[in-house]
């Protein structure tokens, strides 16, 4: 089975001003129905808000993967992936999984597609681009992990997308108070000319440990490392998780499985992702 590769969030900032550049000018227009497989460039670093859901629960995108690839070597058409224009170019927005599903099934003819187009050119056609790549709804789609939620929500956030806050709660599938907080942080980090569009507060958990620093004067040394620590930490616990997970056990059955191993531990995420529209203030 195939699984996505992982996105680069440090790559973010140099793709975005890489495709703002590709479309400067005008770009392809039209609405094509099919295109082959090597006429549509992926982008992940920018395109694909999937970072944790796909690196720490591997089975999960494989099995989507295999699943519609089932689909598609049958010969039926998967639901049309979603692409737009840059520059002479057309990249994909939404349908990473379907379009890995086409090559894993040996997909030569084209295949359906659904063009969205923009008069907006530049800098404002990638962000254009980057809010319709992350609408919840689409069919055929892998659930994202809260933290990708929060993730594409600061993303946004920190561009300056001229978008208000209950649209944004709305698009990206967090609280409105997440997205008030995110725009404190940003307000903070300029403050301390801080660029909140470049590493090392890429994510908004990182962006959250540094506001909270400057917040207390910058009195604290910021542990950047620890983003990489914990992700180091969450896809060697997904390893081994995975014979559990692989065994597709109930929700209710899991969380039995969980509380007989660790009594307490279902409360506590329980309590976790009721937080994590707010922002994860006790959390982080």
């Amino acid at each position: 089975m195939h699984t996505l590769a992982i996105p680069t969030r440090d790559a973010r900032s140099q793709e975005i001003q890489a495709l703002a550049e590709a479309a400067a000018e005008a770009s392809l227009t039209g609405s094509p129905a099919y295109l082959h497989l090597d006429s549509i460039r992926e982008n992940s670093a920018v395109f694909q808000p999937r970072f944790d859901s796909i690196a720490y629960a591997p089975g999960r995108s494989e099995r989507h993967i295999a699943e519609l690839a089932r689909i598609a070597k049958a010969g039926t058409d998967l639901d049309p992936v979603t692409i737009a224009a840059f520059g002479d170019s057309w990249y994909l927005l939404d349908g990473h999984h379907r379009l890995e599903a086409y090559r894993q099934a040996g997909r030569t003819e084209p295949v359906p597609v659904q063009a969205l187009q923009s008069e907006l050119t530049g800098a404002g056609r990638v962000h254009w681009a980057i809010q319709e790549s992350v609408r919840d709804n689409k069919k055929n789609r892998l659930s994202m992990s809260p933290t990708d939620k929060m993730d594409a929500a600061w993303a946004a956030v920190a561009r300056g997308d001229d978008v208000s806050i209950a649209k944004t709660a709305a698009l990206y599938g967090i609280g409105p108070r997440a997205v008030s907080n995110m725009r404190s942080a940003r307000k903070t980090l300029v403050a301390a000319e801080v660029d909140p569009t470049q590493h090392p507060v890429l994510s908004w958990s990182a962006a959250r440990r540094e506001t909270e620093r400057l917040e207390k004067g910058g009195r604290e040394t910021p542990d950047w490392d620890q983003d990489a620590r914990e992700a180091q930490l969450k896809r060697k616990a997904a390893k081994s998780l995975r014979p559990v997970m692989d065994m597709e056990l109930p929700p209710r059955l899991l969380a039995e499985v969980l509380e007989e191993y660790a009594p307490g531990l279902v409360e506590a995420m329980g309590r976790f992702v009721g937080h994590a529209d707010d922002g994860w203030d006790d959390l982080i």
